[in-house]
Protein backbone atom coordinates (compact mmCIF):
# COMPACT_ATOMS: atom_id res chain seq x y z
CA UNK A 1 0.00 0.00 0.00
CA UNK A 2 1.54 2.82 -1.07
CA UNK A 3 0.72 5.80 1.93
CA UNK A 4 1.58 10.05 1.78
CA UNK A 5 1.90 11.85 5.10
CA UNK A 6 1.51 15.20 5.72
CA UNK A 7 3.35 17.59 8.18
CA UNK A 8 6.27 14.85 7.46
CA UNK A 9 8.64 16.30 9.58
CA UNK A 10 6.32 16.79 13.04
CA UNK A 11 7.00 13.73 15.76
CA UNK A 12 3.28 12.44 15.02
CA UNK A 13 3.55 11.76 11.00
CA UNK A 14 7.52 11.18 11.48
CA UNK A 15 6.40 8.11 13.92
CA UNK A 16 3.60 7.20 12.13
CA UNK A 17 6.04 7.02 8.90
CA UNK A 18 8.41 4.39 11.10
CA UNK A 19 5.47 2.18 11.97
CA UNK A 20 4.02 1.67 8.43
CA UNK A 21 7.18 0.93 6.84
CA UNK A 22 8.12 -1.86 9.17
CA UNK A 23 4.66 -2.95 8.08
CA UNK A 24 5.50 -3.21 4.40
CA UNK A 25 3.92 0.33 3.19
CA UNK A 26 5.37 2.39 0.85
CA UNK A 27 5.73 5.93 2.38
CA UNK A 28 6.08 9.37 1.46
CA UNK A 29 6.47 12.23 3.23
CA UNK A 30 5.78 16.17 2.50
CA UNK A 31 6.76 19.05 4.83
CA UNK A 32 7.72 22.89 3.94
CA UNK A 33 10.02 22.58 7.14
CA UNK A 34 13.34 21.25 7.41
CA UNK A 35 13.63 17.24 7.35
CA UNK A 36 16.43 15.81 9.28
CA UNK A 37 17.54 12.75 6.92
CA UNK A 38 19.26 11.11 9.68
CA UNK A 39 15.89 10.24 11.70
CA UNK A 40 14.02 8.51 8.52
CA UNK A 41 14.91 4.78 7.96
CA UNK A 42 15.78 3.81 4.39
CA UNK A 43 12.47 3.17 2.41
CA UNK A 44 11.28 6.82 3.15
CA UNK A 45 11.15 8.95 0.68
CA UNK A 46 11.12 13.20 1.60
CA UNK A 47 9.34 15.58 -0.35
CA UNK A 48 10.24 19.27 0.70
CA UNK A 49 7.50 21.42 -0.36
CA UNK A 50 4.14 23.32 0.80
CA UNK A 51 0.82 21.28 0.80
CA UNK A 52 -1.02 24.35 -0.99
CA UNK A 53 1.26 23.91 -4.14
CA UNK A 54 -1.25 21.71 -6.15
CA UNK A 55 1.26 21.09 -9.01
CA UNK A 56 3.38 19.18 -6.24
CA UNK A 57 0.53 17.81 -4.97
CA UNK A 58 -0.61 16.76 -8.75
CA UNK A 59 2.71 15.11 -8.81
CA UNK A 60 2.09 12.90 -5.13
CA UNK A 61 -1.56 12.23 -5.18
CA UNK A 62 -1.58 9.70 -8.41
CA UNK A 63 -1.31 6.07 -7.57
CA UNK A 64 -1.51 6.70 -3.56
CA UNK A 65 -3.93 4.05 -1.47
CA UNK A 66 -4.05 6.32 1.11
CA UNK A 67 -3.21 9.70 2.43
CA UNK A 68 -2.96 10.65 5.95
CA UNK A 69 -3.11 14.43 7.28
CA UNK A 70 -2.47 15.58 10.77
CA UNK A 71 -3.99 19.08 11.07
CA UNK A 72 -1.30 21.59 11.95
CA UNK A 73 -1.66 23.52 15.24
CA UNK A 74 -1.72 27.09 14.53
CA UNK A 75 0.13 30.02 16.15
CA UNK A 76 -1.62 32.94 14.88
CA UNK A 77 -4.67 33.66 12.64
CA UNK A 78 -2.53 33.90 9.79
CA UNK A 79 -0.84 30.22 10.74
CA UNK A 80 -4.48 28.48 11.04
CA UNK A 81 -5.40 30.38 7.45
CA UNK A 82 -2.47 28.35 5.88
CA UNK A 83 -4.21 25.11 7.39
CA UNK A 84 -7.23 25.80 5.81
CA UNK A 85 -5.95 26.87 2.77
CA UNK A 86 -4.18 23.56 2.76
CA UNK A 87 -6.63 21.04 3.48
CA UNK A 88 -8.73 22.74 0.76
CA UNK A 89 -5.42 21.57 -1.81
CA UNK A 90 -4.89 18.29 -0.21
CA UNK A 91 -8.71 17.38 -1.08
CA UNK A 92 -9.36 18.86 -4.19
CA UNK A 93 -6.59 17.19 -5.41
CA UNK A 94 -7.22 13.53 -3.44
CA UNK A 95 -10.44 13.73 -4.90
CA UNK A 96 -9.23 14.78 -8.46
CA UNK A 97 -6.75 11.86 -8.54
CA UNK A 98 -9.19 9.01 -7.14
CA UNK A 99 -7.12 8.64 -3.80
CA UNK A 100 -9.20 5.75 -2.25
CA UNK A 101 -8.76 6.51 1.86
CA UNK A 102 -8.07 10.22 3.68
CA UNK A 103 -7.54 10.01 6.89
CA UNK A 104 -7.69 13.46 8.76
CA UNK A 105 -6.16 13.89 12.40
CA UNK A 106 -8.13 16.49 13.89
CA UNK A 107 -8.39 17.33 17.69
CA UNK A 108 -10.67 17.08 20.76
CA UNK A 109 -10.17 20.39 21.05
CA UNK A 110 -13.06 20.97 18.66
CA UNK A 111 -15.76 20.35 21.74
CA UNK A 112 -16.55 22.93 23.73
CA UNK A 113 -15.54 23.05 26.95
CA UNK A 114 -16.36 22.26 29.88
CA UNK A 115 -19.17 19.98 29.24
CA UNK A 116 -20.39 16.56 30.95
CA UNK A 117 -17.93 13.72 30.23
CA UNK A 118 -16.93 11.07 28.78
CA UNK A 119 -17.63 13.37 25.84
CA UNK A 120 -19.48 11.35 22.63
CA UNK A 121 -19.05 12.27 18.86
CA UNK A 122 -22.64 13.22 19.21
CA UNK A 123 -21.68 16.84 21.49
CA UNK A 124 -22.62 19.50 19.20
CA UNK A 125 -18.84 20.42 18.17
CA UNK A 126 -18.03 24.38 18.72
CA UNK A 127 -14.47 24.91 18.63
CA UNK A 128 -12.05 25.82 21.70
CA UNK A 129 -9.30 28.27 20.92
CA UNK A 130 -7.59 29.00 17.99
CA UNK A 131 -6.70 25.39 17.49
CA UNK A 132 -9.58 24.29 18.18
CA UNK A 133 -11.55 26.13 15.66
CA UNK A 134 -9.10 25.97 12.78
CA UNK A 135 -9.52 21.80 13.49
CA UNK A 136 -13.27 22.43 13.49
CA UNK A 137 -13.42 24.58 9.66
CA UNK A 138 -11.00 21.58 8.53
CA UNK A 139 -13.43 19.19 9.94
CA UNK A 140 -16.20 21.09 7.62
CA UNK A 141 -14.13 20.75 4.60
CA UNK A 142 -13.87 17.02 5.22
CA UNK A 143 -17.51 16.56 5.66
CA UNK A 144 -17.95 18.92 2.14
CA UNK A 145 -15.97 16.58 0.32
CA UNK A 146 -17.48 13.49 1.98
CA UNK A 147 -20.43 14.32 0.61
CA UNK A 148 -19.24 14.55 -2.97
CA UNK A 149 -17.93 10.97 -2.66
CA UNK A 150 -14.40 11.44 -1.20
CA UNK A 151 -13.77 8.84 1.75
CA UNK A 152 -12.64 10.84 4.49
CA UNK A 153 -11.99 9.35 7.99
CA UNK A 154 -11.54 12.01 10.98
CA UNK A 155 -9.74 11.25 14.49
CA UNK A 156 -10.52 13.88 17.17
CA UNK A 157 -7.20 13.08 19.14
CA UNK A 158 -6.30 14.85 22.54
CA UNK A 159 -2.77 15.57 22.91
CA UNK A 160 -0.77 12.97 21.21
CA UNK A 161 2.54 12.07 24.03
CA UNK A 162 5.55 12.30 21.11
CA UNK A 163 9.00 11.57 22.65
CA UNK A 164 10.70 14.35 20.32
CA UNK A 165 13.65 16.67 20.65
CA UNK A 166 11.47 19.59 20.05
CA UNK A 167 8.21 20.62 20.69
CA UNK A 168 5.76 20.72 24.39
CA UNK A 169 6.86 17.66 25.56
CA UNK A 170 10.32 18.10 24.78
CA UNK A 171 9.96 20.95 26.82
CA UNK A 172 8.19 18.85 29.66
CA UNK A 173 10.67 15.79 29.44
CA UNK A 174 14.02 18.30 29.78
CA UNK A 175 11.94 19.45 33.30
CA UNK A 176 11.62 16.02 34.37
CA UNK A 177 15.48 15.62 33.40
CA UNK A 178 16.88 18.12 35.37
CA UNK A 179 15.08 16.96 38.58
CA UNK A 180 12.63 20.68 38.02
CA UNK A 181 9.38 21.28 39.30
CA UNK A 182 6.44 20.55 36.82
CA UNK A 183 4.01 23.37 37.17
CA UNK A 184 0.31 22.19 36.98
CA UNK A 185 -2.72 24.73 36.24
CA UNK A 186 -4.74 24.31 39.40
CA UNK A 187 -4.23 21.38 41.94
CA UNK A 188 -4.28 18.86 39.06
CA UNK A 189 -7.52 17.54 40.97
CA UNK A 190 -8.71 16.94 37.10
CA UNK A 191 -8.88 14.11 34.44
CA UNK A 192 -6.73 15.06 31.29
CA UNK A 193 -7.11 12.63 28.80
CA UNK A 194 -3.87 11.75 26.29
CA UNK A 195 -2.83 9.45 24.20
CA UNK A 196 0.27 7.46 23.30
CA UNK A 197 1.53 7.73 19.45
CA UNK A 198 1.99 4.00 19.61
CA UNK A 199 -2.19 3.39 20.10
CA UNK A 200 -2.69 6.48 17.33
CA UNK A 201 -0.58 4.41 15.17
CA UNK A 202 -2.61 1.20 15.95
CA UNK A 203 -5.43 2.92 15.05
CA UNK A 204 -4.48 4.18 11.90
CA UNK A 205 -3.51 0.50 10.21
CA UNK A 206 -6.82 -0.35 11.09
CA UNK A 207 -8.59 2.52 9.65
CA UNK A 208 -6.04 1.66 6.56
CA UNK A 209 -6.82 -1.54 6.05
CA UNK A 210 -10.27 -2.17 7.49
CA UNK A 211 -13.58 -2.52 5.34
CA UNK A 212 -14.22 1.25 3.84
CA UNK A 213 -17.78 0.88 4.53
CA UNK A 214 -17.02 0.96 8.59
CA UNK A 215 -14.23 3.86 8.20
CA UNK A 216 -16.31 6.64 6.55
CA UNK A 217 -17.01 8.79 9.41
CA UNK A 218 -16.16 10.76 12.53
CA UNK A 219 -14.10 8.97 15.57
CA UNK A 220 -13.06 10.18 19.20
CA UNK A 221 -9.59 8.49 20.08
CA UNK A 222 -7.89 8.65 23.88
CA UNK A 223 -6.57 6.43 26.06
CA UNK A 224 -8.55 4.51 28.22
CA UNK A 225 -6.68 4.62 31.37
CA UNK A 226 -5.82 8.12 33.01
CA UNK A 227 -6.19 9.52 36.64
CA UNK A 228 -5.97 12.98 37.69
CA UNK A 229 -3.42 14.97 35.88
CA UNK A 230 -0.87 15.04 39.13
CA UNK A 231 -1.21 11.58 39.41
CA UNK A 232 -0.01 11.16 35.90
CA UNK A 233 2.79 13.21 36.19
CA UNK A 234 4.05 12.44 39.48
CA UNK A 235 4.48 8.76 37.79
CA UNK A 236 6.33 10.48 35.52
CA UNK A 237 8.52 12.29 38.17
CA UNK A 238 8.89 8.83 40.14
CA UNK A 239 9.95 7.21 37.03
CA UNK A 240 12.66 9.57 36.64
CA UNK A 241 13.60 9.17 40.59
CA UNK A 242 16.21 12.57 40.94
CA UNK A 243 13.64 14.73 42.79
CA UNK A 244 11.21 16.16 39.85
CA UNK A 245 8.22 16.76 41.36
CA UNK A 246 4.77 18.11 40.82
CA UNK A 247 4.11 22.07 41.45
CA UNK A 248 0.31 22.95 41.56
CA UNK A 249 0.19 26.67 40.63
CA UNK A 250 -2.75 29.08 40.93
CA UNK A 251 -4.65 28.99 37.51
CA UNK A 252 -6.17 32.03 36.44
CA UNK A 253 -3.13 34.05 37.09
CA UNK A 254 -0.55 31.83 35.31
CA UNK A 255 -3.10 31.32 32.76
CA UNK A 256 -2.24 35.27 32.09
CA UNK A 257 1.05 34.99 32.18
CA UNK A 258 0.69 32.27 29.49
CA UNK A 259 -1.20 34.50 27.32
CA UNK A 260 1.26 37.28 27.74
CA UNK A 261 4.10 34.85 26.55
CA UNK A 262 2.23 33.16 24.25
CA UNK A 263 2.01 36.91 22.61
CA UNK A 264 5.70 37.44 23.04
CA UNK A 265 6.44 33.87 21.22
CA UNK A 266 7.94 32.84 24.44
CA UNK A 267 4.94 30.33 26.12
CA UNK A 268 6.18 27.09 26.81
CA UNK A 269 2.95 25.27 25.80
CA UNK A 270 0.75 25.76 22.81
CA UNK A 271 -2.68 27.66 23.67
CA UNK A 272 -4.42 24.47 23.24
CA UNK A 273 -2.89 22.85 26.08
CA UNK A 274 -2.98 25.42 28.61
CA UNK A 275 -6.87 27.15 28.68
CA UNK A 276 -8.00 23.49 28.79
CA UNK A 277 -5.39 21.40 31.19
CA UNK A 278 -6.97 22.52 34.73
CA UNK A 279 -10.58 21.11 34.32
CA UNK A 280 -11.97 17.78 33.38
CA UNK A 281 -11.50 17.15 29.51
CA UNK A 282 -11.52 13.02 28.34
CA UNK A 283 -14.06 11.69 25.72
CA UNK A 284 -15.55 8.46 25.08
CA UNK A 285 -13.82 6.31 22.38
CA UNK A 286 -16.42 3.59 22.36
CA UNK A 287 -17.63 4.16 18.77
CA UNK A 288 -13.88 3.36 17.89
CA UNK A 289 -13.78 0.15 19.88
CA UNK A 290 -17.46 -1.28 18.49
CA UNK A 291 -16.42 -0.46 14.92
CA UNK A 292 -13.01 -1.74 14.49
CA UNK A 293 -12.46 -3.16 17.81
CA UNK A 294 -9.30 -1.25 18.65
CA UNK A 295 -7.79 -1.02 22.30
CA UNK A 296 -5.83 1.51 23.18
CA UNK A 297 -2.53 -0.49 24.80
CA UNK A 298 -1.09 2.66 27.40
CA UNK A 299 -2.46 4.37 30.37
CA UNK A 300 -1.84 8.18 30.33
CA UNK A 301 1.44 7.43 33.05
CA UNK A 302 2.74 4.83 30.69
CA UNK A 303 2.58 6.93 27.60
CA UNK A 304 4.69 9.59 29.58
CA UNK A 305 6.74 7.69 30.96
CA UNK A 306 7.34 5.44 27.77
CA UNK A 307 8.22 8.90 25.82
CA UNK A 308 10.50 10.46 28.65
CA UNK A 309 12.68 6.68 28.10
CA UNK A 310 12.88 7.57 24.74
CA UNK A 311 13.82 10.92 24.68
CA UNK A 312 16.26 10.06 27.26
CA UNK A 313 17.33 7.51 24.22
CA UNK A 314 17.30 10.11 21.63
CA UNK A 315 19.41 12.25 23.60
CA UNK A 316 22.07 9.36 24.71
CA UNK A 317 22.32 6.87 22.80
Amino acid sequence: MRVFITGGAGGVARHQAYALARQGFQVDLLDIRRFRQEEYPSGITLHPGDLRDYQLLSRLCPGRDAIIHPVAAPSNQSAADATIAEIHALLEAAHQYAVPRLVCISSTAVYAFPQPTPITEAAPPAGSGLYGRTCLAVERICEAYRARGQHITILRAPPCVVPDRSGPWSLLFARVRSGRRISVLGAGDHRYQMLAVADLTQAILLLLTSPSTYTNDTFNIGAQRFGMLRQDLRALCDYAGNGARVLPTPAGPTKAILRLLDMLRRAPLLPQLYLTSDRDIFVSTAKLEQVLGWQPRYSNAEALIHAYQDYLDQRDP
